[in-house]
């Protein structure tokens, strides 16, 4: 199971919330275990959504596309009820012979129409389905507030209704095992993409390969590759001309972030082209130095605003300014903590043991000479932090 469940009652507690609702892909999955990339390809649109009740005498109910059902007798939920959203896919005809699977799969279908609430609009259905469970008055906190509107003028929680967005992050900090699994698996994954791709790193090589490479290896790995970041030499510091071609002395940003089961992974190295400079192996030598006395402070405990006070103190007397020292908690989101909305570094928090966080405290940039990074998943215990990628934390170049 992903969901962490006391954690949840604690949260739901704390925010006096009745139930949890739901709607965004992400949290459909954590509190489900319901993942079919459908839900995540249109999650704009609504095809999914899951209630948590406080109260055990309530069942927790999962809501899926009809056309959806298929993956669900493969991947079962473990909330007792199920609802489906009308859409397509259903259609058996007469006496046609159906096999074990398929049987099941039919079955599913007409035992999910028999329970009624049915509709081709997510908010419709879930409208019915929580009058039926005696929630339509319940503090219900939803993750969307779009749907949370829609549910209110349908006469759902109209005036006990509240924005749990953050509060579905707060639950998610500390990881369950199977998350911490998922989690290892992806950073594992990436290790292995980027070494791939480290071996790109000659001179006359176009640097939009870099990308490629990166992301058609990750695909190969059943992996999802969706941001690498390559470039930081004589070009825009993060994003370098598609077309540039290395050269003999070029230092680069190997930045790949993607999920492996919707869970993410992210991991950042400096890579050159031939030796590299002394100015890249002095300021590198700053931060790996820099990193290396980080690894130990992440501790449960300790804030983040000491871990980045520390990184900028160790570097002070080599680089006043270009040095961002950043820390984000990872999972099924990359930035998988509360923070405000039109705000991506609000990074102020404490480490619990169970969280995932990404050390990048060694993050130099400097317009137009390029970039600097060391970056590492670490899984945070009582008995200290633990790496979740055996990659060497040196410069990067083929083997």
């Amino acid at each position: 199971m992903l969901l962490n469940r006391e954690r949840a009652l604690e949260f739901m507690d704390k925010h006096d919330l009745d139930a949890l609702v739901a709607c965004t892909p992400e949290n459909v999955y954590y509190l489900s275990d319901y993942g079919v990339s459908h839900s995540f390809i249109f999650a704009l649109y609504g095809v999914s959504a899951a209630v948590f009740p406080r109260d055990e005498s309530v069942p927790a109910t999962l809501f899926v596309s009809e056309v959806d059902v298929p993956y669900l007798e493969e991947h079962p939920t473990w909330m007792p009820e199920v609802r489906m959203i009308e859409s397509f896919g259903a259609y058996v005809p007469p006496g046609v012979d159906l096999t074990e699977r398929e049987r099941r799969v039919s079955e599913l279908w007409s035992a999910m129409r028999a329970k009624g609430s049915l509709s081709p609009n997510r908010q419709e259905v879930m409208a019915g389905v929580l009058r039926e469970l005696g929630l339509a008055d319940a503090r219900l906190g939803f993750d969307d507030v779009r749907a949370m509107l829609e549910l209110q003028s349908a006469g759902i929680a109209r005036s006990t209704g509240a924005d749990a967005f953050n509060i579905f992050r707060e639950i998610r900090l500390v990881k369950t095992p199977r998350e911490i699994e998922l989690l290892r698996e992806a950073a594992r994954i990436n290790e292995e993409c980027l070494q791939e791709t480290a071996q790109l790193l000659t001179e006359g090589t176009v640097i939009g390969d870099l990308a490629r490479r990166w992301k058609s290896s990750m695909a190969l790995r059943a992996a999802a590759g969706l941001e690498f970041y390559a470039g930081g030499f004589d070009r825009p510091w993060i994003f370098g001309s598609d077309s540039y071609r290395l050269r003999d002395g070029d230092h680069v940003l190997l930045d790949g972030s993607g999920t492996y089961e919707h869970y993410w992974c992210d991991m950042g190295r400096t890579g050159c082209v031939g030796a590299p400079s002394g100015r890249v192996e002095e300021l590198y030598g700053v931060l790996a130095d820099c990193y290396e006395q980080c690894i130990p402070l992440l501790q449960p405990g300790s804030s983040t605003v000491t871990i980045k006070k520390a990184a900028s103190e160790a570097v002070r007397s080599h680089m006043s300014d270009g040095f961002t020292p950043l820390l984000h908690p990872l999972g099924i989101e990359l930035y998988d903590n509360p923070q405000p909305l039109g705000e991506i570094e609000r990074e102020e928090f404490v480490l619990e043991a169970g969280m995932v966080v990404n050390l990048e405290t060694a993050l130099y940039v400097e317009f137009p000479w390029g970039v600097l990074q060391l970056e590492d998943s670490f899984l945070v215990r009582d008995d200290g932090p633990e790496s979740l990628v055996s990659l060497p934390r040196d410069l990067m170049s083929p083997r």
